[in-house]
This record gives C-alpha cells, structure tokens and sequence, in this order.
C-alpha cells in the first residue's frame, strides 16, 4: 500500500473473510517510517486474511475501504506440490421447515495431514457430467470457507452476496486445501441441489438482542460511541440495524415504516456479519451518526447527522432474517453520553451495588464477587481492590489491585487473593471495593461501597473438577522463539473456554503454573515472548490447557513438555523432535552395544597386525640362516650336527631350491678355505676357533624330495665373502 502524506496503515487479521473492517481490532499499525514491509506473528496452519487501511493525521479511518488478501496460511512445512485427494460424499440439501432460500452442505472430511481448509464452491444451473460424478468447478463461485478441515456442514443462504432463488437449480463441490493452497479443482464431486419454501405464510421471527452495552469513545472529541452486544444465534440471519437517537428507540415501528434501514435517512447502521471470527465473540462498532430529533417530535421527524459531545444517545440492535422478518417493539436500549475526552475531568460514577460469596465445592481458596456496572458511558476499566481488614472505602496508593476487568466486564469474579498477593483463607473475612476509571484516568478512590464475605471450606481442591480433561493436547516449537499448543475441542456443553499455563517445572496444579493466555472457541495458542516473557528456547517447558465454565475453571491438568530446542531427546514422545543430539540421546542400550563391537574389532585388528609383524622378522632372520650357513631353525634351537671325520673333505651338499650349483660350490669353497691353516708362517698362533657349516643331512633329503614343492628362496649376495677374504 502507497500513502500519499503522513499516515499510519492499519493491519487487520481475520480467521473468515472479510471486505470491510467494521467490528474489528487492528493488529498492528505500520508508521510511514517503516517501509511498506511488516512480520506479523501468526499461529501456523490456521489460514487467515489481512486487510489494510489508511489513517490519516487527524486518525481518521474509512473502514469501508479495504484492501484484503488471503487466505494466507502461515507454515514452515515444505511445498510437496501434491493437493489433497478429492473430497468425496458430498450430499447438498434443501434445508427443511424454512421459508426457502437456504441449502445445507455437507462432506466426508479429507485426511490429508496438511489440509488447512475446505472451500464450497456453487454455480447456478446443472453443471454435472454424464461421465460420472466429478468435474470441474471452473466458473464457479466461492460459496463458503471452512476451517479447519474438520468442519464438514455448513448452510449456504447467498451466492456472490445474492440471496439464492427458490426453485432454481445449483451445482455445488468440495475442494480440500493444503497449507500451500494446492489444491484439486479439475476433479470436484458435483452435486446438485434446489432450494424451497417448506411453510406457508410468515416464519419465525429472530429473537431480540437483550445483551447489549453502549460505551463513549475513548481518546477523541466526543464525536463518537461504541455499541457492543452479544451475536444472534438464528440460522436464516441476514443482518443486524444499529439505532442510535436522541430519544428513546424502544419502539422502531414508525421510524422503520417512514426510512426503513436507509442510512441516509435514518441514520442507522447495517451489518450483515452475524459475528466476526468467532460465534462467541461480541461484536463492537464504533459509530459517529445518530438521528436527532427536534423536541418534542417523533422518530419519523429526525433527521441524520454527525454525533455531537454531551448529548445524550438511546441506543438499539435489531435482527433481521432473510425474509425480511424482525422484531420492531419491546426493544432492549442502553443509554450513552459521547465525551470530550481531551478535556474531561469528571470521573465515572461509583459502584454501589456489590456482592462477594462464598465460591461452592471448594477449599475455601476462593469467594465471588458480583456487581451492577456503572452507569457512566466513558468507563474505561474496573479495578478490584481486596484486603483482609476494613479499608474504610479508601483505596491507598500503596494498594495494589487484585483484578482488572475491562469496561464490559464478565461476572461473577473470582477473587482468590487479597492485597500484598496474599491467598483468601476459609474461615477469614475479606473486605472488598470496586474503583471505576474512565478513558481520561479519572477514577473515584475514596467514599467507596465495600462488602465483605468469608470462604467455607468444603474439602474439594479442584472446585472445577466436574469439568471435562482436555484430550490430546499437544506442545511444539513453532519456529525458533514461539511454541504451538494445540488440543482437541471438548464436547462438554458446560465448557466456554480454555486457559493456558506454562511453567520450567512439571505440574498437576494450574495454582504451580503461569497463565499465559485463554481461548473461547480456538482449540491453539500461540506462546511468544510477547505474551510470556520468560519463554527461551534454552529452556524446557512443561504446558497444560484446562477448561473453564461461567463461574470457575479446572485446576487439575496433566501437563506436557517441550523439550529445550537445543538438547532435544528422541526418547521423549512429549517434547519437540528437533535440536541438537545430547548425551542422554546418545548413551542408548543399542549405542553402547554398537560402541562395544567396534572396540572389539580395534583390539582384534590390533593383534593381527602385532602377530604379522612377528612373523615376518622371524623370516627374515630364518632365511638369512639359510643363506648364509644352510641352518635351519630359529635362532632359539641350533640343528644337531653329526661328527667330522678328521682329514676328510667333504663334500657339497646338494643346494637346496632356488639355488646354484656353482653359487653353492663357490659358497662350500670359500669356507674350506678359510678352514685351513697357513703352514709358511713361523710365528706362534693360538688355535683360533673357526665356523664350519654343519649339514643335517636329513633336512637336504626333505629338500630334494620332489613330493611338495619347496617355498622359492631369493637369490643369494655373496658380497660378504670378499669382505671374509
């Protein structure tokens, strides 16, 4: 997006689709300074779309106009290119005992592990083959997007926001969608369907909305209001009509007769989103027109225009089904009163009526405190303030609240500690006050209503333990900083939320753990350091999601670990399965088997090498013997030889193989030689010993046998006898 002049860009994140960014929160804002490139913290798998809008100097925003991509699915996996298989046992119907204009959808739920959600797509008219039940659904419309994958119905009212025609006929199909947006369009279970009125004359009409609250806008001029109710649960919805006037709105019947919903002329609101993101999420918008009326006339008289400060609003919602059916009397109105917030002063009314009570089926931990919100229609936040002693209705400002509550507070509230974040105990009384705030910080903190109670002890220590086990909760690192939690929805009809707790310690007990989050109908959290400062991946961590009701949640968990990023064990089926390799992964059973074979062969291989060096000297110094002298035999054991015969010559013996006869002659001569005396000299010598080669006869008759083949000697260096001569 390309803003010409000073701005901000406001980010919006929706988990269903959406065009405009009315009944929503931004989830960032981007400055001008920033560039045009944002990373947003998103939790993986679960597809979603972003919408962007400007705001200029004065912080005013056009939510009408958006720009909105998606659905983007957040994912590290990789790209296998390969879309779900088709989804098959799609059966559409016209929904029965309606006023028509309905159809009912419904699927097998594909298998795929990578699917992220389901799209309906319609065309009017039969678009089946004769080939056989799947096709193309070239053409066609997006009807509806389902997510998760699990969710296989849904009831389909309009096409391309037209309302559907009773009577005619449309072709509807399933497509599965992986992570990556693959998916299988050219070959679509096609089915057809035609909608009907099943009942004669007018239909039900939806219920009034009774859970309604009007607040001034914080931070502005008092040029605007918030209005926040609770969402309609009728099947046939097609809209809601905020009403804002300066006189009462309790009965619409003339005004509707004279403006119908005109915005131009009645200076209502429609909106045709019958919640936003989440069924159970109250839906707030902020409006800046109300019809305004001269005195003493009527709401037909009125005439549109901006809102003014100070004035007094009365504040309405009506709903509207597809035929147009709503209820115009007997309505539910609040009052509000649009503040200039930049000089306002005057701080928010007191609250009056409170009341604190025992909390039932408990150790006495806990008690729970009602009150009547107040009046004020600039109330920012509620703080609770408890103690265990009569603070007189005077709030000092070393006293710390219990509590924040928001400006639409949820009731009873649980007050389980009291100032200096001391535990309530059973039996002891406890004092507490509730301090109003507006938007501009002005909060009464003196002359407050107190009230009092004390805790019974009825011997149970989870006082939510009637409330269902989460299943298959499951913990991982999600990237290199968050961790991914996600479980299985529980089907308890007394559920209305989760909450989520970590600790760097196994726990059984949400009271040994740190509460890091809660969800209303979202069965996955996201832990970042954003919203746990304490969470490193050097760390292991142990999670736990419990369930809560109206009144308490389950104390009582069965945590799960997520082992530390960098000493990850592959024996832990709990923790994540990345990481580095850590001693204890390393000394298994198996590796230390593996690790003593290998030793063993090092040894084995060692005394081989040894034993072939021994023997190779041991050869070396036996062939030298037979070279030199013909002896046999290793140095240890001499051959025996037999007797000389004095003045006898002997004769060669026959050589053995490999050598001459005239290298052994020659060998045999320069010996006797030796052998001899010098008979010319005069001079006294002592007899000087003298080697004589001795010849076992028996070893030459083993050499010259011709029976086994004798190991070929090398040639013999005779050199040494010049050095002998």
């Amino acid at each position: 997006m390309h803003l010409l002049g000073p701005a901000t860009t406001n980010v919006y994140v929706g988990t269903t689709p959406m065009s405009d960014a009315y009944g929503r929160t931004p989830h960032s804002e981007v400055n001008p300074n920033e560039g045009n490139q944002s990373v947003l913290s998103l939790t993986p798998g679960v597809p979603v779309w972003i919408g962007f809008t400007c705001v200029d100097q004065s912080g005013q925003e056009n939510r009408s106009d958006m720009t909105v991509v998606g659905p983007i699915v957040p994912t590290g996996e990789l790209n296998d290119n390969q879309a779900p298989d088709p989804i098959e046992g799609t059966v559409a119907s016209d929904v029965a005992e309606d006023e028509g204009g309905r159809i009912s959808v419904s699927w097998n739920a594909s298998d795929a592990e990578d699917c992220a959600f389901s799209t309906v797509f319609m065309k009017q008219g039969d678009h089946t083959s004769s080939d056989g039940p799947f096709g193309s659904v070239e053409g066609f419309s997006q009807a509806a997007i389902l997510n998760p994958c699990d969710d296989n119905q849904t009831v389909i009212t309009s096409l391309d926001g037209v309302p559907l025609i009773d009577g005619q006929v449309y072709t509807v199909g399933v497509v599965a969608y992986d992570v990556w947006l693959n998916g299988n369009t050219a070959e679509v279970n096609l089915v057809t369907v035609t909608p009907f009125q099943n009942i004669v004359g007018q239909g039900s009409t939806p219920p009034r909305i009774t859970a309604l609250m009007a607040f001034d806008h914080a931070n502005d001029d008092g040029t605007a209001i918030d209005v926040v109710w609770e969402p309609s649960t009728v099947d046939d919805f097609a809209s809601y009509t905020v009403w804002v006037a300066n006189v009462p709105v309790e009965d619409l019947s003339t005004a509707y007769a004279a403006f119908g919903t005109n915005p131009e002329t009645c200076g209502c609101f429609s909106f045709n989103k019958q919640w936003i993101d989440e069924r159970t999420n109250p839906i707030e918008l902020t409006l800046s027109t109300a019809l305004y009326v001269p005195a003493g006339g009527d709401l037909a008289e009125g005439t549109p225009g901006l809102i003014q400060p100070d004035v007094p609003l009365f504040v309405a919602v009506t709903v509207h089904d597809l035929k147009g059916n709503v209820h115009l009397t007997n309505l539910t109105q609040v009052t509000v009163t649009p503040v200039n917030n930049q000089d306002d002063t005057t701080p928010p009314n007191r609250v009056t009526e409170l009341s604190l009570n025992d909390r039932p089926n408990d150790d006495g931990s806990a008690l729970l405190l009602t009150f009547e919100p107040s009046t004020s229609g600039d109330v920012a936040r509620y703080e609770v303030y408890a103690a265990t002693y009569d603070f007189d209705g005077t709030v000092a400002q070393q006293m710390a609240p219990v509590a924040t509550l928001g400006r639409n507070p949820t009731m009873p509230v649980v007050i389980d500690l009291v100032s200096g974040d001391a535990p309530v105990i059973a039996g002891q009384e406890i004092w507490v006050a509730v301090v109003v705030t507006d938007s501009s910080g002005n909060a009464y903190t003196t002359q407050l209503s107190m009230v009092s109670g004390t805790s019974t002890n009825e011997g149970v220590t989870d006082p939510g333990n009637y409330l269902p086990d989460i299943e298959n909760v499951q913990a991982a690192w999600s990237g290199e900083n968050d961790v991914l939690v996600e479980w299985q929805h529980s089907v308890n009809a007394n559920v209305r939320g989760y909450h989520i707790y970590i600790s760097d310690e196994m726990f059984t007990s949400t009271d040994e753990a740190t509460m890091v989050g809660q969800t209303v109908s979202a069965n996955s959290f996201l832990i970042t350091p954003t919203v746990f400062e304490d969470l490193d991946n050097s760390t292991a961590w142990y999670i736990g999601v419990v369930p809560y009701d109206d009144t308490v949640a389950k104390s009582t968990v069965e945590a799960v670990k997520v082992s530390a990023l960098e000493t990850v064990t592959n024996d832990d089926p709990s923790g994540d399965e990345t990481g580095q390799l850590s001693l204890d992964s390393l000394l298994t059973g198996p590796n230390l088997i593996a690790a003593g074979m290998v030793l063993i062969i090092v040894l084995l291989l060692v005394l081989v090498v040894r034993s072939r060096s021994n023997a190779t000297q041991r050869s070396k110094s036996w062939e030298l013997q037979e070279a030199t002298w013909g002896i046999q035999g290793g140095w240890d054991t001499p051959p025996t030889a037999p007797p000389a015969v004095i003045g006898s010559n002997p004769s060669a013996p026959a050589p053995p193989q490999g050598i001459s006869t005239q290298q052994a002659n020659d060998l045999y001569a320069a010996a006797n030689q030796i052998q001899s005396v010098n008979a010319e000299r005069q001079a006294y010598q002592p007899q000087q010993p003298v080697l004589k080669p001795q010849v076992n006869q028996d070893l030459l008759d083993g050499l010259l046998d011709d029976a086994a083949p004798a190991q070929k000697m090398p040639q013999i260096d005779t050199s040494f006898l010049d050095d002998l001569l």
